[in-house]
């Protein structure tokens, strides 16, 4: 593996890693650029959080998407949340990049942390002048 595609890796699993603590305690202008400004996020419906299905286009409706889990205590500052990447991939093509996470999602209930959902994140990373973004995410609910 040549040293550029190594360096590629290793900033995309930052970026990752990134992407879950600005989720959970991070400012919302920080969290979103880490995002390209046509990103795509889209989640299936989560009974279990309370969390309607969303598929976002661009930072403005992923904005939205946020603050609305933010508004119900779903996520954020404040909500003991925190997201846990595990087992990750990432296959680097140039100047995009694919990317398979399994993620567990734990939060508080009745007053004690529990696991909230597991599955996988599907996605697509695109190298900007501003370094590597998120530009594709499929939340998978196992």
């Amino acid at each position: 593996m040549s040293e550029q595609r190594i360096q590629d890796e290793l900033e995309i699993r930052t970026l990752l890693a990134e992407l879950a603590f600005q989720a959970d305690d991070g400012e919302l202008d920080t969290y979103l650029d880490l995002f390209t400004e046509d990103a795509v996020w889209e989640m299936p419906a989560n009974a279990a959080a309370g969390v309607p299905a969303a598929r976002c286009e661009g930072r403005a409706e992923i904005s939205a998407s946020v603050e609305q889990r933010r508004a119900i205590g779903v996520q954020g500052p404040g909500t003991g949340s925190m997201h846990h990447l595990t087992t990750v991939r990432v296959e680097v093509d140039g100047d995009v990049a694919s990317g398979r996470v399994y993620y567990q999602f734990v939060g508080m209930v009745e007053g004690r942390p529990a696991v909230r959902t597991i599955g996988r994140y599907r996605d697509t990373y695109r190298r900007t002048a501003a370094g590597w973004k998120l530009s594709h995410r499929t939340i998978v609910i196992s």
